[in-house]
């Protein structure tokens, strides 16, 4: 019945973008990628206070919940900050490899770890900043609009 009143016209608006896969992936490793070696690099940077530390992670932990949220809302800035955030693991973690190599405090654990934050974050860094992700995320965002401007017609129309 509400179908039949919110019949979609023939607009490029109007038609449903589907939620793509990948999202769900860039949601778990905001959480445990990104949160959990920013919580770690936080404790070791404020070890001398466990106050700092304290309110640093709640900081954290905000900031991960409310990127988590809008990158499922495929809100273009979300994304972009969440690529940016990956690169910059990245870069820090070869970094770091880099400079253990040199000094010869190399580790096979240190290897794995590296890696470990790397490669994940580049690979998802590379799929949510391509040009084609990003249209999809304003395509997915026009189509929520269009949608409850519908519903909001919809119910205007029933009162």
């Amino acid at each position: 019945m509400i179908e039949e009143k919110i019949a979609p016209q023939n607009t490029s608006n109007s038609k449903p973008v589907k939620h793509p896969w990948v999202i769900y992936f860039v949601a778990l490793w905001s959480f445990f990628g990104i949160a959990g070696f920013v919580s770690t690099f936080i404790r070791v940077m404020t070890r001398a206070s466990p106050v700092l530390n304290q309110l640093f992670n709640l900081v954290l932990f905000a900031l991960i919940i409310a990127i988590i949220i809008y990158v499922m809302k495929m809100r273009r800035s979300a994304i972009i900050s969440f690529g940016i955030a990956c690169i910059l693991l990245a870069l820090y973690n070869l970094i770091n490899i880099i400079f253990l190599l040199l000094s010869n405090g190399l580790t096979d654990e240190a290897i794995h770890l590296g890696i470990f934050y790397a490669i994940p974050s580049v690979i998802l860094a590379a799929i949510v900043l391509r040009p084609s992700f990003l249209k999809l995320a304003n395509q997915y965002q026009t189509y929520k609009k269009f949608e409850s401007e519908q519903i909001l017609a919809l119910k205007k129309s029933l009162q």
